[in-house]
């Protein structure tokens, strides 16, 4: 698959990491003046609550285009809640979110030019991966011709069982399910949670 990566080569990438492999770089905390810039996603100052508690405190940072960014922290620290706040699920009780410049909230016409998958999707098991995948495309509104779906099923190690019915997918398989659905359209931003859980190490490894 390290070959058909390369379509996403502008793609920024926000993951949830349960394992990874990375080359990082430290992004400065610092106030932003202007979203008019090249970031893909810039977040200020976002900050959740319930009630009492605080789910996420005064979180600043951006993601250039062409950027991988793994957020890596105990269960409970928030990364989660910063996914759901960024792609439009959730308000935040502080601060905002741009994508691609335009301010996030929940229904903006921006996410569509985002692949998320934050949890399992329910996806109709008597169908084949292909039909949901056709389906989840049919449902965002956007041209049937634009869905890249042969394309975004390759890139999720999905192609060899996209003819398969859902339920006899493993969970591995409706993992890959997910990401193929992320993939559709090849977004400008691409935001997984936790896209290696149920994935079977030997088909994670680099170049499979």
């Amino acid at each position: 698959m390290h070959d058909a990566a390369l379509p996403l080569a502008g793609a920024a990438i926000l993951v949830v990491a349960w394992t990874v492999t990375i080359v990082a770089y430290r992004l400065r905390r610092a106030p932003v003046t202007t979203v008019a810039d090249d970031a893909v996603l810039r977040v200020h100052g976002l900050t959740k609550r319930y009630g009492e508690r605080v789910a996420l405190d005064d979180v600043t940072f951006a993601l250039p285009r062409g950027a991988v960014l793994a957020l890596m922290g105990p269960n409970g620290a928030g990364k989660t809640t910063l996914l759901q706040l960024i792609s439009g699920l959730a308000l935040p009780s502080a601060g905002a979110a741009y994508v691609l410049g335009e301010r996030v909230a929940p229904g903006s016409a921006v996410l569509r030019r985002a692949g998320i998958a934050l949890e399992e999707p329910g996806f109709a098991p008597h169908l084949t991966g292909r039909a949901n995948l056709e389906t989840l495309w049919r449902v965002s509104g956007r041209p049937a011709d634009e869905a890249q779906l042969d394309l975004a099923a390759q890139l999720a190690g999905l192609t060899p069982y996209l003819d398969r019915r859902a339920r006899d997918y493993s969970q591995g398989m409706k993992q890959r399910l997910a990401i193929a659905g992320a993939l559709l359209g090849l977004p400008d931003l691409l935001i997984l949670d936790e896209p290696a859980n149920g994935l079977d190490p030997a088909r994670t490894r680099p170049g499979t």
